[in-house]
């Protein structure tokens, strides 16, 4: 079988490809023998003796060399010219390929286009949560509106027309024949209820124990009104004594646990949750666990916008340098692991 000889451009891509540590040792070399044969030459007889030719001859000889290690650094160059650009604010900038890198310097931008193009695609992930995130807060928006106009709004406005029956018999106007007392027990206890409405949508949005009492009597709280409204029996352990996070830290922790919770016993269709915090030497552990029906981890990398409270968790987990893990599978329950640091003027504290 007859062997194939490679074509001249073929010889000089291999020629060209060669590490870039020979590249610069060869020119050097060059450069050093280049130097020897022009001393042979001169010490000879009839050779130069002119100092401008021996000047001519260094000086044309370390141009050579130096344009064969600047061709021989020119992918770097490439490489360092796509990152500038990037940081620039061009994020689609990539190394191109080159003919004259070596396998190492064509593995580093393999490399860097890679990291790149998964810094695209994060941005790109992040645009469509940002998103999602949007069109979430303002559809709570509107659930919290529709909550004020339907129910405390109406409510409020039943009290105002008892009331104005009331004045009326006070009056002696149209309608005074009714009783003025049952109109106002009825305005009053249409203002207590719009009063509890009120309050049970501003505990939906941030708790007050979460100020007064710290994290872990607010979600005490939540876990007994999430119980109330689903019937999933919730169990806490531990504790967490006041101080022991800091003041951002706290709401974080308790805004992951407020959604794991949720999510466990309004989505999982458990027969219990259990909740448990652990304060450690430097951080504070919690777990969430649930046996409800569980759901495809791998599945958020695929659907960005499914599962947006967990995207949300992590998230606010990352925003105080704090760790969440979320183990689940689909039939085998759900269990939500976070950790976050310490208060630095408590660690060590027992």
């Amino acid at each position: 079988m007859a062997s194939r000889i490679g074509t001249p451009a073929d010889w000089l891509r291999a020629l060209l490809r060669v590490p870039l540590f020979i590249k610069i040792v060869v020119a050097n070399l060059t450069l050093l023998a280049a130097i020897a044969l022009l001393s042979a030459y001169a010490s000879s007889p009839g050779g130069w003796d002119s100092p401008t030719l021996w000047a001519g001859g260094f000086l044309l000889l370390a141009l050579l060399n130096g344009l064969l290690v600047r061709l021989a650094l020119r992918p770097l160059r490439q490489i360092e010219a796509v990152v500038r650009r990037v940081e620039e604010g061009d994020p689609r900038a990539r190394v191109p390929e080159s003919a004259i890198a070596d396998r190492e310097l064509h593995r580093l931008a393999e490399v860097v286009n890679r990291m790149l193009d998964a810094i695209e695609g994060e941005r790109h992930l992040k645009a469509r949560l940002n998103a999602s995130m949007a069109r979430a807060e303002e559809a709570e928006r509107g659930r919290i509106a529709g909550e004020l106009f339907n129910d405390t709004s109406q409510t409020l406005s039943a009290a105002l027309l008892h009331l104005q029956l009331a004045a009326r018999h006070l009056d002696g106007g149209p309608g005074s024949e009714r009783d003025p007392g049952r109109e106002l027990e009825s305005a009053r206890a249409d203002v207590l209820a719009a009063l509890s409405g009120i309050q049970r949508i501003a505990r939906s949005l941030r708790p007050p124990e979460l100020d007064e009492l710290g994290p872990f009597t607010a979600l005490a709280g939540h876990a007994r009104r999430i119980t109330q409204r689903t019937g999933v029996p919730i169990e806490l352990s531990g504790a967490l004594p006041p101080g022991t996070l800091e003041a951002e830290t706290s709401l974080a922790f308790f805004r992951v646990l407020q959604e794991a919770v949720t999510n466990a016993a309004v989505h999982g269709a458990p027969s219990k949750v259990q909740v448990s915090i652990e304060v450690m030497s430097g951080e504070v552990r919690a777990a969430v666990s649930d046996d409800g029906r569980g759901f495809d981890v791998g599945a958020l990398d695929d659907h960005p916008e499914a599962h947006l409270g967990v995207r949300q968790m992590f998230e606010r987990s990352r925003q105080v340098q704090g760790e969440l893990q979320v183990r689940s599978g689909k039939g085998e329950g759900t269990t939500v692991v976070l950790r976050v640091p310490r208060s630095q003027k408590n660690v060590g504290v027992a």
